[in-house]
């Protein structure tokens, strides 16, 4: 599961958060969240650091617990209404989660070896 640092827009006018070590599945729900606040797409220049070897179950249950209060109008979970179950698939790409990838981290330049 690939893991990125995103910037999250909060509202129309364009103010913005920047998060680090977010997942697919983290940026769907981030983006659900916001986006009505933004108008529309919520997060944006995603660029991908590394990867997870968190498993689906693990990786829901850590979204429902750090996102306990994300709730639809309705007062429904947002975890759970868009991973609904015990076992649900997730995104484990940014592509597979709509989202566009602007770079990926850039590897620090490996020294020569010694003559």
């Amino acid at each position: 599961m690939q893991i990125a640092n995103i910037r999250l827009k909060l509202d129309a006018l364009g103010s913005d958060v920047f998060i680090d070590g977010v997942t697919p599945a983290e940026a769907v729900l981030l983006n659900t969240d916001h986006e009505i606040n933004d108008k529309g797409q919520a997060v944006h220049d995603v660029t991908v650091v590394g990867e997870t070897t968190r498993t689906d179950e693990e990786e829901i249950l850590r979204l429902r617990e750090k996102y306990v209060n994300a709730k639809d109008k309705k007062g429904e979970s947002l975890a759970e209404k868009l991973y609904p179950g015990k076992s649900p698939k997730l995104p484990h790409t940014f592509k597979e989660a709509g989202f566009e990838v602007i770079s990926k981290a850039v590897e620090p330049a490996k020294p020569a070896p010694a003559k």
